[in-house]
């Protein structure tokens, strides 16, 4: 790893809440549609929720919201139907990412290099485990946690029901992930790259361009990854598809400044862009742009429950639930 990249990492060692610091002091948007806006059943209805300190991150369990506090030490959950809040549990310093491997929440901890194992029934600490420098971005693919530790460069496969290191793996400059059925993705922030991974052996399947500087957010849509691409200061436009099968490049889209995270129903892709807060809908197959939804907050991060779209917002601690999205 080069010095470089070391002392200019975008996600300092304190954690992926400094992420979003320079971004969020003037990303703001008059929004189309008030935020408690709930008449006319054919309009998105908003709806905010108050969260921990500084809302950096989301998971989805199949009935609750997890929504990881980085300032905040914590992570809160959330009913999915109604916004209640059902409990807001401890985690390690400044915690970044979270992922359910189907019975426990994952957390990411990137101020002390751990991962918290949280029961997510009732949010009981199963254990706390080491791992590499600066984990941030973490997954899981059905069998086994993947883990990107972003000051060590490397991305780590860890046995979920006792949290040992099966394999270190290096990568560049790793952000989020995503998994395609086979592989891990990882998107290369600095080198405008993708990393692929045999997911069995964290055998490299390849190295590709992403078609823009400085990868963030990654997503396979069931067919394609996307990538998005914000620039050094997001400010750049543009997301980019993958074939799968060999990281062939297939188009590039103009959304807003600043693309970073996604949310996919496998139809519609959903682009947040921080630059603007707003979220972007586009039609899966081709890239056309079918809808926006201005947020009028300091966004992070996005996630769809099956139903409705979850937006962080870091400088109200809350969430936004988007529900009748337009067809």
């Amino acid at each position: 790893m080069n010095l470089r990249s070391k002392t200019t990492s975008v996600i300092p060692r304190r954690g992926f809440a400094t992420l979003f610091a320079a971004v969020v002091a003037f990303a703001t948007v008059s929004p189309l549609f008030p935020a408690t806006r709930s008449e006319g059943l054919d309009k998105p209805k908003f709806e905010v929720f108050p969260v921990g300190e500084w809302p950096v991150s989301l998971a989805f369990d199949g009935t609750n919201i997890w929504v990881v506090n980085s300032s905040g030490s914590s992570v809160t959950k959330l009913l999915a139907a109604d916004g209640t809040t059902l409990g807001t549990f401890d985690l390690g310093t400044w915690p970044s990412y979270a992922a359910f491997d189907g019975a426990n929440i994952w957390v990411t901890n990137s101020g002390d290099d751990t991962v918290t194992k949280l029961r997510a029934s009732d949010g009981a600490l199963i254990g706390t485990f080491t791992v590499g420098d600066g984990p941030g971005a973490i997954l899981f693919d059905g069998q086994n946690i993947w883990i990107a530790n972003a000051i060590d460069e490397s991305l780590m496969k860890l046995r979920p029901s006792d949290a040992a290191i099966l394999g270190t793996f290096p990568v560049g400059d790793p952000r989020r992930m995503t998994f395609d059925g086979t592989n891990i993705w990882i998107a290369n922030n600095y080198q405008g790259t993708v990393t692929k991974l045999r997911a069995s052996d964290g055998a490299l399947q390849g190295i590709f361009d992403s078609g823009g500087n400085y990868s963030f957010g990654v997503l396979f849509d069931g067919t394609k990854i996307w990538v998005s691409n914000p620039g050094y200061e997001w400010n750049e436009e543009t997301v980019t598809t993958l074939r799968a099968r060999d990281g062939s490049s297939i188009g590039s889209f103009i959304v807003n400044p600043g693309p970073g995270n996604f949310a996919t129903d496998s139809k519609r892709i959903w682009v947040l862009t921080f630059m603007r807060n707003i979220v972007v809908e586009l039609r899966a197959r081709d890239g056309a742009r079918l809808n926006t939804y201005p947020i009028n907050r300091s966004t992070g991060d996005i996630l769809y429950d099956g139903s409705n779209l979850w937006i962080t917002d870091q400088r109200e601690n809350t969430v936004t639930k988007i529900s009748r999205l337009r067809p």
